[in-house]
């Protein structure tokens, strides 16, 4: 297990936004939770604190500029335009523009398009080692790395817990009409042994790299289940100190993709509050679990 070693977490290259809230000019309360999220990852706060503009990068330009306003004297009022600038700017990179047009849709599709957009894949890209296993005869695995910016949780069921070194084991059927074509042996008039069952395949997901910022999610927009996670992760690595992540955001979802509503628990200065559009609330359970709880980020200490 490794992380990248230019992330420490001193002051210099650290910046804590208080809390301040966003108004909702339609229909947008799955960014404004979405930014709030961002917006408490300290380490990125920094970069675009320092990172000179740039005259081919209007968006990541627009983010800086919000960055600029929540360290003044900014009032939320002020940050409306830029919001829109960069609902718009996430638009044109998608390939149906409507799916970013001020109407609500999903936190994690904005999610995905903010660290393209932005260029954040430093901060957010992990390396998993996948073993898929046939449950048939032959019993035979295949390993591979995969780059993730998210874990999806799917499989988890009420009242499943997340483990806090992010093992992850899941069961998956086979996708329908599908046979396992794995050669066992030999037959007796010399034709392979295929497996030659459908059945379940075994997926066993472990990390192997960490990025500064590990996002998980839950549930679909149909199913709201209670899944404990831990306000740390902790993963073990040999003859090094261990790699420590706290909670430090969640964005949480009622009702359906339709006609929902999202709003964020954040840390900020070691408080905990809700962030709810405009609306900025104290809370010592902001970033408990509950069934609505659509995305949770942490970040290394």
């Amino acid at each position: 297990m490794s992380a990248p070693d230019e992330t420490k977490s001193d002051s210099a290259c650290s910046l804590t936004i208080s809390p301040f809230g966003f108004y909702n000019t339609g229909s947008i309360c799955y960014f404004n939770s979405l930014l709030q999220a961002f917006l408490s990852c300290k380490y990125i706060n920094r970069a675009f604190d320092l990172v000179p503009y740039g005259k081919k990068t209007p968006l990541r330009n627009t983010y800086k500029k919000m960055i600029e306003l929540a360290t003044t004297d900014a009032k939320p009022q002020k940050m409306s335009s830029d919001i829109l600038h960069i609902l718009a700017g996430l638009g044109s990179m998608a390939s149906r523009v409507e799916r970013f047009d001020f109407g609500q849709q999903s936190a994690h599709e904005a999610f995905v398009y903010m660290v393209d957009a932005l260029k954040l894949e430093h901060y957010f890209e992990s390396i998993v080692d996948k073993t898929v296993k046939c449950s048939g005869r032959c019993g035979q695995t295949s390993i591979k790395q995969e780059k993730v910016i998210c874990f999806p949780l799917f499989s988890l069921k009420t009242g499943d817990e997340v483990k806090s070194d992010l093992h992850l084991h899941t069961v998956v059927a086979t996708p329908s009409g599908y046979v396992c074509s794995n050669i066992i042996g030999k037959k007796d008039d010399g034709s392979d042994d295929v497996c030659g069952e459908t059945k379940k395949i075994e997926i066993t997901e472990r990390l192997r790299t960490a990025s500064p910022y590990i996002v998980l999610q839950f549930n679909g927009y149909k199913k709201k289940q209670l899944i404990h996670y831990p306000k740390e992760l902790l993963f073990s690595r040999h003859e090094k100190s261990d790699l420590v992540f706290h909670l430090i955001s969640t964005v949480e979802h009622s009702g359906s993709l339709s006609g929902g509503h999202y709003w964020a628990g954040i840390k900020r200065h070691d408080k905990t509050y809700i962030a709810n559009d405009i609306s900025i609330t104290e809370s010592s359970s902001a970033l408990d679990p509950t069934p609505n709880t659509y995305l949770a980020f942490y970040e290394l200490e």
